[in-house]
């Protein structure tokens, strides 16, 4: 009798078992015959979570908590009643705001706002630029503060411009053997004509010799130099006469001045090193 209430109770408790692993794999008994691999409780109940996630729709799957893009209102909303009390940054904040949401929505309330917001940050500013000049000149100790700081005579100042620009000079003059700028043009470009006369300053005032090539004519190198709009200049540099390999950088692309070509120039002969940043200002 002992023995036959032992066997009763272990198959009971057999029976519970596989009733409860029953409800786990009831669809997996390709895995449990699988002789190769054996039985596996953790890697078995993991299939039984990922087929729970089969009841759930695609969007519950895909979808993240908060959303990738953000929708732009369509109207500006400026709080003129308190915009006073607003910090500067917030101030700043709502600027960028309504700048976002004019350009989304560009139509005559929302850009009208936006420049009166703009117009009220200018006259802010204009406001405490007055008030500092009213301060530096009817407080004593201000105005002492302010006139003992140094402040650089127009002598000083036009001396250290005649320096920078003779050291320029000197630096065109030593590659003037070696320099050219190529300046990409094209017909009908009216920019194109305004520029030859400025750049002729340019070699009679700094000895930069410059020549045109016309973008119909040199279509090759207007394609490699992915040229987009003209003029477009180029500085060419060889370190000996016919350099089968010339260091070419574009230094400036439509109309320059005669100063933005001479600091063109400048910025050509530091991209390719030759002359170092702290030579000139």
């Amino acid at each position: 009798m002992s023995a036959n209430r032992y066997a009763t109770i272990f198959l009971i408790l057999i029976f519970n078992l596989n009733s409860l692993f029953a409800q786990c794999y009831e669809n997996d008994k390709a895995f449990f015959d699988d002789s190769q691999r054996g039985w596996f409780w953790g890697e078995s109940c993991k299939k039984k979570l990922e087929k729970d996630d089969e009841n759930k729709t695609v969007e519950e799957l895909v979808t993240p908590s908060e959303p990738k893009y953000k929708i732009s209102p369509k109207e500006v909303n400026i709080p003129w009643e308190i915009i006073d009390s607003l910090t500067r940054e917030s101030v700043k904040q709502i600027e960028k705001e309504t700048r976002d949401i004019a350009v989304t929505y560009p139509t005559y309330t929302n850009v009208l706002e936006h420049k009166k917001l703009q117009k009220y940050i200018s006259d802010r500013a204009k406001e405490f630029m007055n008030q500092t000049v009213n301060v530096t000149k009817q407080d004593f100790d201000m105005a002492q503060w302010v006139a003992s700081l140094p402040v650089r005579s127009t002598t000083a100042i036009n001396t250290e411009k005649e320096i920078n620009t003779q050291k320029r000079i000197e630096i065109f003059q030593k590659y003037k053997n070696n320099m050219i700028v190529m300046v990409v043009t094209a017909k009908n470009c009216s920019f194109c004509e305004k520029q030859k006369p400025i750049l002729k300053m340019l070699e009679e005032q700094y000895g930069v010799q410059y020549d045109t090539y016309e973008i119909d004519k040199f279509k090759d190198f207007a394609y490699a130099m992915k040229v987009e709009r003209t003029p477009d200049m180029f500085l060419l540099f060889r370190e000996y006469e016919n350099d089968p390999k010339p260091k070419i950088v574009r230094i400036a692309t439509g109309f320059h001045g005669l100063l933005d070509l001479v600091e063109a120039v400048v910025y050509g002969l530091k991209t390719i090193g030759k002359i170092k940043n702290e030579e000139v200002k």
